[in-house]
């Protein structure tokens, strides 16, 4: 009766069902291993994708900064009139009315 029991019953148990078992632990373990190992190379790559995304994003920031004011600044000079002198300020015939 204690044959039908199954093959993991103390009673069955010898040295080669033993280190099947260690071998079995040891296979789950590197499997887990080689998972957390992916894990971290891949979450490596993505922080660096995100640093090398984040340099582009600040360095074309920086360019597109830079021509907005060239730009602003080259407005504000085609806007800017000629200086007022003293003889601009004298009123002239037409303003006698």
């Amino acid at each position: 009766m204690l044959e039908d029991r199954g093959p993991l019953l103390p009673e069955k148990v010898n040295r080669e069902t033993a280190i099947q078992r260690k071998l079995q632990d040891i296979q789950n373990l590197s499997s887990v291993f080689l998972d957390i190992t992916e894990n971290i190379l891949e979450s490596q790559e993505a922080l660096k994708e995100i640093q090398d995304n984040n340099k582009k994003f600040k360095e074309d920031l920086d360019k597109g900064v830079k021509t907005l004011t060239e730009e602003v600044n080259l407005d504000k000079s085609k806007s800017q009139g000629k200086a007022v002198s003293e003889d601009d300020a004298k009123p002239t015939d037409g303003d006698n009315d």
